[in-house]
């Protein structure tokens, strides 16, 4: 596999909610090997910059909604060339929380950014409201904060594919959230192979991981996965039922996965022998 840079994209420090100082911080994901991070604390612009030869890219989390009949919605900025003009006063002239969600990615994005939808399986999004966003560079598939000990709604998955079932389909991250309450830090992140972080991000040339690696070629539908030593390979698709989804085994490191009509797309989940996941974007039929 080629060279793969390991990232950060969703922490909190004491400048917003989080238990440790942005230098604290950053030292822990230095000192856990990361090549880049980005600052995203609550509603606070967090700089681009440095950290011992670690990349910090710009980031802030802002959101909209108390409950989730109203619609919850986090979206985490990265790579801003500048602060967006944003405050939340502004959202107060927007009728609902898609509405004001859609503001929030369009100040993102007018700053340089790119917006990723963070954890909608602990916002419990609608799939019918996610699909009206325009302009998300991302999504979070998986988010650390919101498993065990506080909530079991870590992993989104499942909402994903029935976006992408609707055609709505968008790349996907693993997210610490972090907040160093009961460890979460240093345990979900993005990989890519671009050494221009920002580019990647924008650009969802990238994939999630909770430690597994993996790489993809695509020859037609035909996709060839190579990953780091896993106990499944599990390709997911449109399709319900699908002989050989799952491959299971010692050690594996391989397998290849022809893209069906029926399946529509498919995406890939790597698990190793501890339970932890990869995840790739998804792939459309052609």
């Amino acid at each position: 596999m080629r060279h793969q840079y390991k990232g950060a994209l969703h922490i909190h420090t004491t400048i917003s909610d989080g238990a440790k100082s942005p230098e604290e911080t950053l030292e822990a994901y230095k000192a856990a090997g990361y090549d880049f991070v980005a600052l995203t604390d609550h509603w606070v612009y967090g700089e681009p910059g440095e950290y011992k030869g670690m990349k910090i890219l710009s980031g802030a989390e802002y959101d909209t909604g108390e409950n989730i009949v109203e619609g919850i919605f986090h979206i985490v900025g990265i790579g801003m060339e500048r602060e967006p003009f944003l405050r939340r006063e502004d959202l107060n002239k927007y009728n609902n929380s898609v509405e004001r969600a859609q503001h929030i990615i369009e100040c993102i994005n007018e700053a340089g950014g790119a917006a990723i939808l963070a954890h909608p399986a602990w916002s419990v999004n609608r799939p019918s409201d996610i699909i009206k966003l325009r302009g998300l560079a991302g999504i979070e598939i998986y988010n650390a904060v919101s498993g065990f000990p506080y909530q079991n709604r870590a992993n989104s998955a499942v909402i994903l594919d029935i976006l992408a079932a609707d055609g709505f389909i968008l790349p996907v991250h693993a997210a610490d959230d972090t907040h160093f309450w009961k460890g979460e830090e240093c345990s979900s992140f993005v990989l890519t192979t671009d050494s221009d972080f920002v580019k990647a991000v924008k650009e969802g040339n990238l994939y999630a991981s909770r430690g597994p690696r993996m790489e993809i070629k695509r020859e037609g539908n035909t996709l060839h996965i190579e990953c780091t030593p896993a106990s499944m390979i599990i390709v997911h698709s449109c399709s319900v039922w699908v002989e050989g989804r799952t491959l299971i085994g010692d050690g594996l490191t391989s397998r290849d996965y022809v893209i069906t009509a029926e399946d529509m797309y498919a995406r890939v989940e790597v698990i190793d022998k501890n339970g932890n996941s990869a995840w790739s974007g998804f792939y459309k039929y052609l």
